[in-house]
């Protein structure tokens, strides 16, 4: 491959306009365009199922006639989505929700996202300045229960096009990772200890809770996440922020105190299993190490220097403060500066 992009070009797509990727926008919106007749069907119909749809050439098509240089930047000419619509059918405490996934690149597995030779279709004008383009692959969920409501469907189609904007941001940073050398994005964080083997719930909750500021903390995620609460600044009035989940868990991640959660991690087991005290807490620990290390060397990344040979849930809490303060005012930073762009 002969594209080279160096690291000042990589940092100005992927933090452009404030966190707003606008190549990433462009494709959020065809695939948002060719989701929601298919998401207000099943909102209608109530029968879970999964279709896998192909956005090809011709729509994408104008993604290029409109702007070039976003297509440039993000080089996409076929759309993979694996759309899973699951009905549950029964009374949730949240009738919808959505989920996503956007999948990095393997040239030896058409399963994945990978490159191949300019689509003779795309004009001779673009494809004389790129070497490759994209086939790429997204996973969408969403899930309504029994107590969805029709009149909650604006809601739910919100979610989806927040979802779709944060999964094609995560695509074009895969994208730019392969193509100036950059590692790819280090899964360990995000996914460590995020298994259950048999913990009291209550005591779960406090720990998934930690878990989750881990996750945020990831600077593909702060990205991302800012890239989706867009979608929500374009509709909503800067009064309305402080009540969005990002706002509060980004608030949440600032005034994380971890002796404050470790302590309430004890008084919850102290609740449910004092006995257990000891087995608890090494269970936590063990199971988020092991899922450490072994993500870190799957994906060719070296573990965090102040996490090499650390055992401690407690630890590992204290470690983690400074990363997931600075996170929080971050994304709170990010979020009230999207209100200086125009939509």
């Amino acid at each position: 491959m002969e594209l080279v992009i160096n690291k000042t070009q990589y940092e100005k797509i992927i933090n452009e306009d404030l966190g707003v990727s606008r190549p990433s926008i462009a494709f959020a919106n065809l695939m948002y365009e060719k989701l929601t007749p298919k998401v207000i069907d099943f909102a209608k119909e109530k029968k879970s199922k999964v279709e896998n749809i192909i956005i090809g050439v011709k729509d994408i098509s104008k993604i290029w006639r409109n702007d070039p240089e976003d297509f440039l930047d993000l080089p996409i000419t076929e759309i993979r989505i694996e759309l899973g619509l699951t009905y549950i059918n029964k009374t949730k405490d949240k009738s919808f929700a959505t989920g996503g996934g956007a999948y990095g690149f393997d040239s030896s597995d058409e399963s994945v996202s990978y490159l191949i030779r300019p689509d003779k279709s795309v004009p001779k004008y673009l494809r004389n300045e790129l070497d490759d383009s994209i086939i790429s692959k997204f996973e969408i969920d969403i899930f309504i229960t029994k107590n969805f409501e029709n009149t909650q469907l604006d809601e739910l189609l919100f979610d989806l096009r927040d979802t779709i904007l944060h999964e094609t941001n995560h695509m074009l940073e895969h994208y730019y990772r392969l193509v100036s050398g950059a590692k790819e994005m280090n899964p360990a964080l995000a996914y460590s200890g995020t298994k259950n083997y048999f913990i009291p719930k209550s005591v779960w909750e406090v720990w998934n809770d930690f878990l989750f500021m881990v996750y945020y903390s990831e600077p593909q995620e702060i990205r991302a996440m800012t890239q989706e609460m867009y979608s929500f600044r374009i509709r909503k009035p800067i009064e309305d922020l402080k009540n969005h989940k990002y706002y509060i868990w980004a608030d949440k991640m600032e005034k994380f105190n971890a002796d404050e959660i470790f302590q309430k991690l004890l008084d919850s087991i102290e609740e449910v299993s004092p006995n257990r005290m000891a087995q608890i807490l090494g269970s936590l620990s063990t199971r988020f190490f092991k899922d450490y290390y072994k993500l870190s060397k799957e994906s060719g990344n070296e573990p965090l220097r102040i996490l090499k040979k650390e055992t401690s849930v407690q630890n590992l809490m204290k470690k983690m403060q400074f990363r997931i303060n600075n996170a929080g005012k971050q994304l709170k930073r990010n979020f009230v500066r999207l209100y200086s762009i125009e939509s």
